[in-house]
């Protein structure tokens, strides 16, 4: 386990921020790294930083569900629920044996049959 992930389980944003951004630069190519930076950014009110971050970790792993569900989460969460859909069925269509993401579908209301 990584500082930042520590810092982030203890609810530390500030601290896990700083982690990530450290670990960025270390590993720019670490789709992972990118996902917890998103949310340690989300978290400590930088959200078109944490979008970018989400949206960079996908590209660098379009398997990494987590991405597309927190992703999913802040879009929604800023009225942007139209593109929260569309990207959890991008990710579907990239790890379709993945319930979460048809689970998340159903619970923006778009459900796995609208797929």
């Amino acid at each position: 386990m990584t500082v930042g992930e520590i810092e982030a389980r203890q609810r530390n944003w500030p601290k896990g921020l700083e982690a990530f951004e450290r670990a960025r630069a270390l590993e720019p190519g670490d789709a992972n790294v990118w996902n917890h930076f998103g949310a340690a950014a989300c978290e400590t009110g930088k959200v078109d930083e944490g979008i970018r971050a989400f949206q960079r970790a996908i590209e660098l792993n379009p398997r990494l569900v987590s991405a597309y569900l927190n992703l999913s989460r802040v879009l929604d969460g800023t009225g942007r629920k139209d593109e929260a859909v569309e990207l959890i069925r991008k990710g579907f269509s990239q790890v379709p044996e993945d319930q979460r993401l048809s689970r998340r579908l159903s619970e923006l209301g778009a459900g796995p049959s609208a797929r």
